[in-house]
């Protein structure tokens, strides 16, 4: 184990990464060994295809590679938070584990710090960025609504992915946890809309007065009555929708359940190995000599 405090930190979730954690850490080493002392610190987010055993392997290789090792799958989110209370270093970079954040432009964030900077962000140019048209216009969109309803305004192109490999599913679940997590103005827009959907509802009932009076072809309170209850039924969906959003955040809070669960650290594993190692009995050298 490296001793005393590193100038930097790099903290590293990965999720089934088990190829490129020794590119990484080859990677890493050479960028950083010119900016002074360092740590690298990986988080295992319950990987299932040998990722452990490639940190296992690269923190015996070099004390300067430490880990965390979740008991299973806990999310993006949670892996940065455990990365970031177990790393040491004066400044902390941020980054994910398949080269998605090129690593060549460490130096010139720590150079910034350096300057005097607390905070150093990147941003993703998705002018110049290779995306395909569709991942570019949801994205877009996705900050715009996010800047309309949050308040706390996001720069485009902060994303945690570039070529991501979230699902679609894990996309929507993640825009949802950004809005519910930065704002409680769509408590206030799911006021504006059952406002707007109580205009509708009195919008119809003059149309079905007007058909009744006026249109001898209409069939009585049919189409007015489906139009009403479909209209009606969306808003009330829509409203408990989102109220139920922050209802069950209250509950998890409330709960107040761990954000996550460490397995295996690379200090126990270390200690593990010194152990077996005194254990093993030493080998005995025998040598027969022949009698006279």
């Amino acid at each position: 184990m490296t001793t005393g405090v590193p100038d930097i930190s790099v903290v590293l979730p990965a999720h089934n990464e088990a190829g490129n954690i020794a590119p990484m850490c080859a990677t890493l080493t050479a960028i950083l060994a010119p900016l002074g002392s360092y740590e690298i610190v990986f988080v295992d987010d319950g990987s299932k295809d040998g990722t452990l055993a490639a940190l296992r392997a690269a923190a015996a290789a070099d004390p300067r590679v430490r880990y965390v090792s979740f008991t299973r799958n806990f999310g993006h989110q949670p892996a940065l938070r455990a990365g970031l209370r177990y790393s040491r270093g004066r400044g902390v970079v941020v980054m994910d584990s398949d080269f998605e954040h090129p690593p060549e432009l460490i130096p010139r964030l720590v150079a910034a710090w350096r300057a005097g900077s607390r905070i150093v962000a990147t941003r993703r140019d998705d002018a110049e960025a290779d995306l395909v048209a569709g991942k570019r216009t949801t994205s877009d969109l996705y900050y715009r609504l996010l800047n309309a309803v949050g308040d706390v305004r996001i720069e485009p192109g902060s994303a945690g992915h570039g070529d991501s490999k979230y699902s679609l599913r894990r996309m929507i679940e993640l825009a949802i946890t950004g809005i519910a997590a930065h704002s409680v103005r769509p408590l206030r827009i799911a006021i504006w809309f059952a406002l707007g959907f109580a205009l509708l509802g009195l919008l119809l009932v003059a149309y079905s007065v007007f058909s009744f009076l006026f249109v001898p072809s209409t069939v009585t309170g049919w189409t007015s009555m489906m139009a009403a209850v479909a209209i009606l039924g969306a808003a009330q969906l829509l409203v408990l929708g989102i109220i139920g959003e922050y209802v069950g955040r209250i509950f998890g809070e409330t709960r107040r359940r761990p954000t996550y669960l460490i397995g295996e650290t690379e200090a126990e594993s270390r200690a593990e190995n010194a152990t077996a190692a005194q254990a093993r009995p030493q080998e005995t050298l025998h040598r027969t000599v022949p009698l006279s």
